[in-house]
């Protein structure tokens, strides 16, 4: 189901294809091989991720040390993490899936992942700024 308005997490995308793209699961190809799944802009926005995690967490805890704020990081990017940050709200709806695909849970490898997809979007979409405004929200 695409998004009407482009618009997810408080960024309006310019590029509607890209967002479509980072909600399209690897499973969708089981029943539209041509379709282009959500992997490459996982892997793009896993490093945009940890990079907004990494500058976010510098500026706000001055006082830790550098094994506090790799472990506070790991945290912040980590699977569960991405789910709670989605939880509650429609995301998984828009997600394209496989049609025979069972039910999703909501604190899956497969909903964080796109979270990270929709993150490395925003990065090509609008660069750092657009990337930012999905970190914040």
């Amino acid at each position: 189901m695409p998004i009407s308005d482009s618009t997810l997490f408080g960024y309006t995308f310019k590029n509607a294809i890209l967002l479509e793209e980072a909600l399209t699961t690897p499973s969708f190809r089981m029943t539209t091989p041509k379709a282009t799944d959500n992997q490459r802009l996982e892997f793009l926005g896993d490093a945009v991720l940890g990079l907004l995690a990494t500058d976010w967490l510098y500026e706000n805890n001055p006082s830790l040390k550098e094994g506090e704020l790799t472990g506070k990081r790991q945290h912040m990017v980590s699977t569960a993490a991405l789910c709670e940050a989605v939880e509650g709200g429609d995301f998984i709806s828009l997600l394209k899936r496989n049609k025979g695909a069972g039910e999703l849970s909501p604190k899956s490898k497969t909903v964080a992942d796109a979270v990270e997809a929709v993150i490395g979007a925003a990065w090509l979409d609008g660069g750092l700024e657009a990337a930012k405004t999905i970190f914040d929200n």
